[in-house]
């Protein structure tokens, strides 16, 4: 998974981590750079498949249903 670098919260921000669960193109316009980090993930076996493996979990852990139902349990909770 690549992203482009945003300086906006958000997005890509909060669900990629640098070579844990993708690859941020830190200059999106400059076509050199996103070559680069393409061929990074095409040319390292490894690191497509721990990104592959590790971006879904972390995703999941995150943003799923559940994972918002914890956290909006916990704000209800201190409220009250």
């Amino acid at each position: 998974m690549c992203h482009f670098s945003n300086p906006i919260p958000g997005g890509p921000l909060e669900t990629i981590e640098q070579n844990v669960t993708g690859l941020f193109i830190s200059e999106p316009f400059n076509k050199i750079e996103m070559a680069k980090t393409i061929m990074q993930f095409v040319k390292n076996e490894e690191l497509s498949k721990k990104l592959g493996k590790n971006g879904p979990a972390h995703v999941e852990r995150l943003f799923s249903f559940t994972a918002f139902a914890t956290k909006l349990d916990e704000i209800i909770t201190k409220l009250f």
